[in-house]
């Protein structure tokens, strides 16, 4: 005998004390969120961040400017590469530097990129230097 498509369903529910959360079809759900059992949504948060440049163009000193979601306090890279793809510089930077100084005065006039690497997640950039 079929039983209704709700009853089939209440029959699949888990619940743990610990993390309530129900299962259906093999996908685990928890409130209207799915989670596909690789990267929470609290993993994806803590590993998001945002680089913003100023000012751009540049004569002599470019601001990089981080904001993350979560601590700032693990090292992150930080390299400049030309317009034909040569690394120029390459700064480690740790502690919770949310904002870093890049001397590009020794850099021609022309188009640059930054990569600004942080837990394995690398935001790329490009400016402008100016003289």
């Amino acid at each position: 005998m079929l039983e209704p498509f709700s009853a089939q369903v209440l029959r699949q529910v888990m619940i743990d004390a610990r993390n309530p959360y129900y299962k259906l079809f093999g996908e685990y759900y928890t409130q209207e969120t799915c989670i596909n059992g690789i990267v929470g949504m609290q993993a994806r948060e803590k590993n998001s961040f945002e680089v913003f440049l100023s000012p751009n163009p540049v004569s002599n000193r470019l601001l990089v400017t981080c904001k993350d979601q979560s601590d700032f306090d693990l090292p992150h890279v930080i390299e400049v590469w030309n317009s034909l793809g040569n690394r120029v510089s390459v700064d480690i930077i740790k502690g919770d530097h949310l904002q870093y100084e890049v001397d590009v005065d020794h850099l021609t006039s022309g188009v640059y990129f930054i990569s600004v690497e942080y837990e394995g997640i690398q935001k790329v950039l490009r400016f402008v230097v100016n003289h």
